[in-house]
């Protein structure tokens, strides 16, 4: 039983570690991921504006696109590996409780990120469509006389893309607060809360943050006193 022990002891050290190095490495494919997408959705704004620049004339308006600002728009999600592999190997069993749902936790908020992603292509396909359908082409600043329903149409596949991108970067700073408090060595969802809390405050999403749950998060989340970000 002794021996038992204090090798069941090394395996919960083992994935605390674990999970430490993962959190680590995760934060500046966060981080990058985060500042990516912050440069789509001002793109996906600057087409919204470029829409409704000029008055309606008839059934028809005069829009213009907007050159794209080129870059990788591409971004890989945090890694799950070392939990997923806790819980196959039934390493997870072995963790104190509290840390045990701390990790659930961020696991559940990587996912909600990851389902995102889904979304997000959805919603591109979805104005693609959109603006072929209405024969506008997105990337050239010209100026392009569609339908006033065309016009129409693009708006609310812009909001659609806008909203999805808001409710990601939302989940990717639950994330970003998650992999904070676990490189910090917190041990309870209390804890890690606060991370979480000071990571949405560094997000800009205005009126959006409810999209993901932004608004009732806040509230669980307020402490008096927000940790520092750690790198």
């Amino acid at each position: 039983q002794s021996v038992e022990y204090f090798h069941h002891r090394h395996q919960v050290a083992e994935l605390s570690e674990q999970m430490r190095v993962e959190a680590q490495n995760n934060l500046p494919l966060i981080r990058e991921s985060i500042a990516r997408l912050q440069v789509q959705a001002a793109y996906i704004q600057s087409l919204h504006q470029a829409l409704l620049a000029e008055k309606p004339s008839g059934d028809s308006v005069d829009v213009h696109g907007v050159t794209p600002p080129g870059g990788s728009v591409l971004y890989v999600s945090p890694s799950r590996a070392a939990w997923s592999a806790a819980q196959s190997a039934g390493l997870a069993a072995l963790l104190p409780a509290a840390d045990a749902k701390l990790y659930a936790r961020l696991d559940y908020n990587t996912e909600m990120e990851i389902n995102g992603d889904s979304d997000l292509h959805q919603a591109l396909r979805t104005l693609i469509s959109e603006c072929a359908r209405a024969q506008y082409d997105h990337a050239n600043p010209a100026v392009q006389r569609i339908t006033v329903a065309h016009r129409d149409d693009l708006l609310f596949a812009l909001e659609q893309v806008e909203g999805v991108m808001h409710g990601i970067e939302g989940s990717l700073r639950l994330v970003e607060g998650g992999e904070e408090a676990i490189v910090a060595g917190v041990h309870s969802l209390d804890e890690m809360y606060r991370y979480q809390n000071a990571a949405l405050r560094r997000a800009n999403l205005g009126p959006m943050a409810s999209f993901y749950g932004g608004s009732r998060q806040g509230q669980q989340l307020k402490v008096p006193n927000e940790p520092a970000a750690t790198d």
